[in-house]
């Protein structure tokens, strides 16, 4: 992918979006105030960014089996624990919203495809313990350490599957599971991601949300991120940057934005005419 489709599809992005302000819907504004900007600390984000840090410092060599489309940041099969930290795991900003997502929406049975060292998933599995997560790893050495990291939090409500995403779910849906809410992280490709998002539909409720990240990640993932939130199935869909969001839910109303802080359009928050 060119760096020039990147900062178009970026400014696109940026032009289009709306800011809190312009938002209307008491539903979105809801998610707007408890998902998307609640700034609410909570003393599981102080452990987790713990266990970041100590991660961060870790420079042991591990082989890396790599299903997917590859790290932008290093292609060789062996990598450091904090390589992979630093390319692959979730960031803070991003972390806070999945786990806000469950806390708000009361999500009970979550699936995430990519554990990669357990953040993203620590983050889906603490703001509940009713909550079941179910989360899919495909390289055995980082499905191994997921493991070690999350046993340190001594979370009772998680799921771990050492498998290729697609194995992986063709078997949940043979055991007649059903999401509430699930997070895509991983193999950033279009046939991939349009793949899973495919079979997914045989196991996730009627009212299920569906989190894609990276969707600025490669033309393909953006191309396939606007062909998801087209689908007839698709009630609602939420840009934050390169965090895509749908609703399937028919309650919910019918929208496509794109949203960013107030501070990112200043104009866009009272303080100057339009």
């Amino acid at each position: 992918m060119s760096k020039l489709y990147t900062v178009i599809k970026v400014a696109r992005f940026y032009w289009d979006a709306i800011t809190p302000y312009q938002v209307h819907s008491p539903f979105f504004y809801a998610f707007i105030k408890e998902v998307a900007f609640n700034n609410k600390h909570y003393y599981i984000f102080d452990k987790i960014e713990h266990l970041k840090n100590h991660l961060k410092q870790n420079h042991e060599l591990i082989e890396v089996k790599d299903f997917g489309a590859g790290s932008k940041v290093n292609d060789s099969n062996k990598r450091s624990i904090s390589s992979i930290l630093t390319s692959a795991a979730i960031p803070h900003n991003k972390a806070k919203v999945l786990f806000h997502l469950v806390r708000h929406f009361g999500c009970k049975q979550i699936l995430e495809l990519g554990t990669n060292l357990g953040i993203g998933t620590s983050y889906l599995a603490s703001p509940s313990s009713q909550s079941q997560v179910t989360s899919i790893e495909g390289c055995p050495n980082i499905f191994k350490l997921a493991t070690h990291n999350l046993n340190q939090f001594g979370f009772n409500n998680i799921r771990l599957i050492n498998d290729e995403f697609s194995n992986a779910i063709e078997n949940l849906v043979s055991e007649n599971a059903v999401f509430d809410l699930i997070f895509i992280d991983g193999n950033h490709s279009y046939d991939a991601t349009w793949k899973y998002y495919s079979l997914l539909k045989s196991c996730h409720s009627n009212n299920a949300i569906i989190v894609i990240d990276d969707i600025f990640w490669s033309k393909g993932m953006n191309e396939v991120w606007q062909k998801i939130r087209s689908q007839k199935e698709v009630a609602a869909s939420i840009e934050m940057f390169d965090l895509g969001i749908i609703m399937m839910d028919k309650n919910t109303p019918k929208k496509h934005f794109s949203l960013v802080p107030y501070l990112w359009k200043p104009w866009k928050i009272g303080l100057f005419p339009k």
